[in-house]
């Protein structure tokens, strides 16, 4: 890919939050995002990364969970619901770790 090419590239690219949740996403799909990701830099080399792919009824047991830790920080009720509500408009949730180095 050239510079053009590139430069066109990330000038198109858009955020779209219409998505449709039931369509599935591939599991092979999945995979090649997350072995692609592995390339991307990283903070003083935070590898190896682990992912967890979350689907159906568990995003929204995540989406609580996350809730229910920024209500424990005190964090304000808008900001618990529009988070808590991003774990239901997608059909897959990536979760990404890494191991604590030193």
């Amino acid at each position: 890919m050239n510079f053009d090419d590139f430069s066109a590239l990330v000038r198109a690219r858009r955020t779209n939050l219409m998505i449709d949740r039931s369509r599935d996403v591939e599991p092979a799909m999945v995979q090649q995002l997350c072995e692609l990701s592995t390339w991307a830099p990283n903070h003083k080399l935070t590898w190896p990364w682990v992912f967890a792919e979350v689907r159906g009824e568990s995003r929204l047991q995540l989406g609580s969970v996350c809730a229910e830790v920024m209500a424990a920080q005190g964090e304000p009720e808008p900001r618990i619901t529009k988070t808590r509500g991003k774990f239901a408009r997608t059909p897959v949730v990536l979760v990404v770790g890494s191991e604590v180095g030193d």
